[in-house]
Order: C-alpha cells, then structure tokens, then sequence
C-alpha cells in the first residue's frame, strides 16, 4: 500500500520537473532568438552608420580605417555573443553565418568605397594638374597674342619708316643729280671762260667760305652755370673744391658738378664769378684754375680771404675748346670751413 502511494508522487514530480526544464529550454530558445535579433539589428545599424560616416567624409581613406577598426571591434564581440548562444539555439551555425555573411557585405562595402575614394583623389588630383597645365598654357597664349600684336604693329611701322625712307632717297637721289649736272655744266663753262673770270669764281667761292663760318660761329649758342655746394664742407690747402655741387642755373650743360669743373665748348672769351663764405675766420687764398685734360693747372686769378665776411671777385678769360676751369684753394693756416653758400659762376660773352 505504501508503495502504491510513493510511485504516483514520483510520477508527480517528475512531471514537475520535465514541465520546470521544458519551461527552462523554452526561456532559454526566446532569449537566443531576441539575441540573434538584437545582433542582426546591430549589424543593419553598424552598416547605415558606416554608410553614412563614408558618405558624410567623402570617402575619406582616415573615415574608412576607422569604420575598419570599429566593425573589427564588433566581430571580435559577435564571435563571444556566438559563444553564449551555443547551447540556447536551435542552429546557432546558421545565425553566426547570416551575421558575418552580413559583415562580409559591410567590408566589403567598405572596401569598395575605400578603392573609390582613392581613384576619386587621383582624379581630383589629375584634374588639378590639368587645371594648372590649362592656366599655364592659358597663359603662355595670352603672352604670345600679345606678342605677336607687337610684332605686327612693329612691322607695319617698319613699313612705313621703309616707305618714307625710300621716298627721301629716291628725293635726295634728283637732287644729287640735278647738282651733278649743275657742276658738270659749271665747269665746262668754267674751263671756257677767261682766266678773270676763274678768278672771280675762286674769290667768291673764299667768301662763301667766310661767310659760312661766319654763321656757324652766330649759329654757336651761349653757355652760362651757377652752381653751389649741397651742404657745408671742410676743404684743406692744396685741394680743388669739388663734388657734391648743386646746379643752380645751367645753359649747354658744361659744368660737371661731381667734377666741380666747367669744360670750355668753344674758343673765345669767358668771364667767371667766385663767391667764398666760410664758418670760421681763417685766412686762406683760393685760386682760379684753368688746364688742359690730364696736364698741369695754371692760375688765372688768385681770391684772398682775410675774415669770415663773405668775399667774392669776378674775371674775364679767353680760353680755348676743352679747357677746364675750376676752383682750388691754394694756402691756408688750417682746414677751411667751407659754406654752402659757396657759389661759381661763369658763362660765355664771345666766341672767335
């Protein structure tokens, strides 16, 4: 009797206990499903967000390592969450493969964006070289446009310069004609007529001859400087006073004020000014020079200074072409102390 009532408790609690474990296995299958969703949904939310981080950095090679690095980090967890789910799933094979077949897709994506955005660079590149090659050859065009709207304006000014030189010499051509026939007639004439009358001509011919040099010396224009030191300048004896002059008034360009010289365009007579101021009193004596190039300077007038009151003497001179004429200070009892008040002057009153 007591048998009979222990075996149906056994049954009892076995039945408890199967009911307990197929309730344990049921958990455990719902929980490896909701984790082979929650993984699929990782691995379609990992993929929109590598997509869009290669997209939103223009397939930049840095993005890219960085998705790499992130869905390297992401398998390593999916091969422990494939761990866990052995033993709670049906067909855990089946689920790890649709995952990684899954992953495979993204880096594969992945990749495939990496390899086009570098053969993007390197036709942003090339096209940035075309671009400069463009702007450089653009620009060699436009050089060489002008250039050669230059040239043409060149030649056709070289035309017209030939054209109108052709006309003078075809010109000059007549006349050096018309005075050979002149002078052929002139003298056969000349050899017809009397002795008196080839005198005459040779007379005339000497006063023509005068008479032009006559003209050349009127048509000779005047020349005059007034120049001045450009500042105050301390001159020893012996030394002429020249350089750092300032030309004041100039006609003919004759004096050379880095020389401190007037050069003598033509024989005739001159007439020179010297005006002398110095800073401290102190007795010199300065001296009007005049030479030829490279010999000797002879004195044409000497200027004592005895105080520092302004001083100044005037001279005439007749002096030939080339001639130099400059200012020298002769003797002193120490360094002068020159102004710049220092003035030379000279200019032309006739020529021979």
């Amino acid at each position: 009797m007591g048998e009979t009532q222990s075996k149906p408790n056994l049954d009892q609690n076995g039945s408890k206990n199967l009911e307990m474990v197929s309730r344990k296995v049921t958990d455990l299958k719902g929980q490896g499903e909701k984790l082979s969703a929650a993984l699929f949904a990782k691995v379609d939310e990992l993929g929109v967000e590598c997509q869009k981080a290669l997209e939103a950095s223009n397939n930049n090679s840095h993005v890219a390592s960085i998705v790499a690095y992130r869905l390297d980090s992401f398998s390593e967890l999916l091969d422990n969450a494939m761990l866990k789910l052995q033993g709670h799933e049906s067909s855990p094979s089946q689920t790890s493969q649709a995952i990684k077949a899954k992953l495979d897709g993204i880096s594969a994506a992945l990749f495939k964006s990496s390899s086009d955005s570098e053969k993007e660079k390197e036709n942003v590149k090339n096209l940035q070289m075309f671009a400069l090659d463009n702007a450089r050859l653009s620009a060699q065009l436009k050089k060489m446009r002008s250039r050669h709207k230059a040239l043409k304006q060149q030649l056709v000014s070289v035309k017209d310069e030939k054209n109108t030189a052709i006309l003078l010499l075809s010109k000059k051509v007549s006349s050096l004609e018309k005075l050979r026939n002149l002078l052929t007639s002139g003298q056969a004439r000349a050899e017809a007529s009397t002795p008196e009358l080839k005198q005459m001509c040779q007379n005339t011919q000497l006063q023509l001859q005068k008479l032009e040099t006559d003209i050349s010396k009127f048509a000779r224009p005047p020349v005059g400087f007034t120049a001045q030191l450009q500042e105050d300048r301390d001159i020893g004896e012996n030394c002429q006073v020249k350089r750092l002059f300032k030309i004041v008034t100039g006609t003919g360009d004759c004096f050379k004020p880095y020389q401190g010289h007037f050069v003598v365009p033509y024989d005739g007579l001159y007439c020179f000014c010297v005006k002398l101021e110095q800073q401290n009193n102190i007795c010199f004596t300065a001296s009007l020079m005049s030479r030829e190039a490279h010999e000797e300077a002879d004195e044409e007038m000497q200027i004592p200074m005895h105080n520092d009151s302004p001083h100044s003497a005037l001279c005439v001179l007749e002096l030939t072409a080339n001639k130099r004429v400059f200012v020298k200070i002769v003797s002193s009892d120490d360094e002068i102390a020159l102004k710049n008040t220092f003035t030379f002057s000279g200019w032309s009153i006739g020529y021979y």
